[in-house]
């Protein structure tokens, strides 16, 4: 009885946890996500493709600028970096997209500088800088360009996805949405907000509920025995070599695994160790599956092994930097839960973003209502709202054209599409579309 006693209060305590870190995040979190949203929304990415079709220098700075304004989820990043690479672009650019797009963003250093403090807040984005010119280096020397025809072989057998009917559709829909208003693109960044924060959701579901388990139920000495200490630069080696290792097993991704690092700090891992484990939501398990499936087994082994080193020399370089500027901070600065419940300033900062955050759905679900909602669909899987012109998949059912935030969700429906197909309103937006397509395919020459 006394152990289910205990257990039920460790249980209570992270919980209490958990959501003290969520109070103390909610502004922050719907800010980077209203931000990130602006910036999806008002810059355009149709002439990514073309813009990254080699590997030179200025093609690195333009996929950290392209990733930078997109999606911070790494599920979805992953699959974007698919289809950049799958219409023309170099493989270690696109890879660059998907760094820049995990790691600078927004909403992620927003949630580092309010948990960990504005010292992490400026590591992520200098040692991102460094991580983003490291592979881009390491990249080439894994993935020549002789070898990147063999990786797109396995892709297009992988994906199998009728592109060039599909991309007769996107035409269609992106002539209808080619001129868009000041207001559109307003109720385009609500969308990309609350696309932003579903893809997250789990992500920072776990991340908060793992965090606060850890911050409660994982005794210091346990960090210690796994992180050696006290040896000056071996320390810092050893970490950051563990912390991806931690993120490998990790199923938490993104912004979800700042909670995480935040704990693990915390408990006596270095900044080494922390900021390889940060760069490093990218090698995941689950992630890892996803690499093997689109590029193969040997294309996914050598993406594990060139970002694992790229991430574990990269934070033990930004723990250099930093420490030769005397900007590290200690564990003991870090406390986790830095404010209680109560009526101050987080709480009314909390108030007024809940507050744009309700306006956020209401221009979302005003923009469903309008003729501007021709430029998304909904996933049928995991009901994600979707921009068609950079559909991660795409399928077609009965003649009518479905969209998918990842590969993973256009698996799932083409296994049962009668399941998912029914009372999808979206779908005959894209049917109309495809109509169209066809008129004008049964009129080229053959």
């Amino acid at each position: 009885m006394f152990g289910v006693l205990r257990a039920v209060s460790l249980i209570f305590q992270s919980l209490k946890e958990s959501g003290l870190m969520f109070f103390a995040t909610f502004w922050a979190l719907v800010l980077g996500f209203s931000l990130s949203g602006v910036i999806q929304s008002f810059f355009r990415k149709k002439e990514i493709e073309k813009k990254l079709g080699s590997g030179s220098a200025v093609c690195t700075l333009r996929a950290s600028i392209f990733g930078f304004a997109s999606s911070s989820c790494s599920y979805a990043a992953s699959a974007m970096s698919k289809s950049i690479f799958q219409k023309g672009a170099d493989f270690v650019s696109a890879n660059v997209f998907m760094f820049a797009s995990t790691n600078l963003v927004i909403e992620l250093g927003i949630v580092m500088a309010i948990l960990m403090g504005w010292q992490f807040l400026l590591a992520e984005f200098i040692g991102g800088a460094i991580l983003i010119i490291l592979f881009s280096i390491v990249g080439k020397i894994f993935f020549p360009k002789s070898q990147q025809a063999k990786i797109m072989e396995h892709l297009d057998k992988a994906t199998n996805t009728k592109e060039d009917m599909l991309s007769d559709i996107t035409e269609v829909d992106m002539l209808q949405t080619a001129d868009r208003t000041f207001i559109t693109k307003i109720k385009d960044a609500a969308s990309y907000s609350l696309s932003d924060i579903r893809m997250l959701k789990y992500e920072l579901l776990i991340g908060f509920l793992v965090a606060g388990l850890i911050a409660k139920a994982v005794p210091v000495s346990f960090w210690r025995s796994l992180f050696i200490s006290n040896h000056g630069v071996y320390t810092d080696i050893e970490n950051a070599a563990i912390g991806p290792i931690i993120a490998t097993l990790s199923f938490v991704c993104s912004v979800g695994n700042i909670p995480l690092a935040a704990a693990l700090y915390k408990d006596g891992i270095s900044f080494s160790g922390v900021m390889s484990f940060v760069f490093a939501d990218l090698i995941t398990f689950p992630l890892l599956l996803i690499y093997r499936k689109f590029y193969g087994v040997s294309s996914a082994i050598k993406m594990y092994v060139s970002f694992y080193l790229v991430m574990a020399v990269t934070g033990e370089l930004t723990k250099l930097i930093f420490a030769g500027l005397h900007l590290v901070p200690s564990n003991s600065s870090i406390t986790i839960n830095k404010t209680d419940f109560g009526f101050n300033y987080n709480f009314y900062l909390d108030l007024i973003f809940i507050v744009i955050f309700i306006a956020t759905i209401i221009l979302y679900l005003s923009s469903l209502k309008s003729k501007d909602s021709s430029k998304f669909a909904i996933d049928p899987i995991c009901k994600m709202q979707v921009d068609k012109e950079n559909a991660a998949a795409t399928s077609i059912y009965l003649k009518k054209g479905y969209y998918f935030c990842s590969g993973k969700c256009k698996e799932q429906f083409d296994k049962n599409p009668e399941r998912y197909a029914k009372g999808d309103s979206k779908s005959e937006i894209v049917a109309e579309s495809q109509n169209k397509v066809s008129v004008t395919l049964s009129k080229k020459p053959h």
